[in-house]
């Protein structure tokens, strides 16, 4: 027909047409295991920990929570740095199972069965958390640190108090010795701020007040 163009229709093939294939996004599951270490022995070290529990899979996280005596409180008020000694620790590994076993195969045994080790003498006290979450830790070291400012303040402040008390003091008596030096009555200037308060009689005391009275009255 006329006016009308003939359209070519053309028939793709399967290797003409590119076929998009949609991958499901991989849903990452998060199956890391986290160990509970109750007591780290002296000189153990992050990297060292890392290099222990490394032997047996992929580790992730590792915490250890500094351990803070008296000294150690001093040295915070002082602004220094306190000494590198760990209480506690957590250990985080890429894969569950691995820390189950872990757990199972280290609790209990020497850290290190060469003799002249510094942990010769210590074993590993270790428990898998179920369930636990590493964003559990980390709230919970946030409300700690939160709540140890707040101690170190306190006791900061009470510090700054009981200075400031110990230099009124000091104060206080370099004007007491001007005073006896210049040879003016340290006592009776003093005594005029100090307020008088009255006594107050006993029963006995009435009694033979008012026995004394009659007397002289006959």
């Amino acid at each position: 027909m006329e006016g009308i163009e003939k359209l070519e229709v053309k028939n793709n093939t399967n290797d003409d047409i590119e076929m998009e294939e949609t991958e499901k996004p991989k849903v990452k599951n998060n199956k890391n295991g986290i160990l509970y270490i109750s007591s780290i022995p002296r000189f153990m070290t992050v990297i060292k920990i890392k290099e222990i529990f490394g032997q047996f899979g992929d580790v992730g996280r590792v915490f250890l929570s500094p351990e803070i005596n008296f000294k150690d409180k001093q040295n915070l008020l002082k602004k220094k740095k306190p000494s590198r000694k760990f209480s506690e620790g957590w250990v985080e590994f890429k894969r569950k199972r691995v820390a189950k076993q872990v757990a199972l195969k280290l609790n209990n045994v020497r850290i290190d069965e060469r003799k002249k080790s510094k942990f010769y003498d210590f074993i590993w006290n270790i428990k898998y958390l179920h369930g636990f979450k590493w964003v559990h830790l980390s709230e919970r070291l946030s409300y700690e640190r939160a709540v140890h400012q707040q101690r170190v303040r306190s006791e900061i402040a009470r510090a700054k108090r009981e200075a400031s008390y110990f230099s009124q003091n000091i104060d206080k008596s370099n004007k007491i010795r001007k005073r006896v030096g210049s040879g003016a009555p340290v006592n009776e200037s003093r005594s005029r701020d100090i307020p008088v308060y009255r006594q107050r009689e006993t029963d006995s005391t009435v009694r033979e007040k008012k026995k004394l009275s009659l007397d002289k009255t006959e």
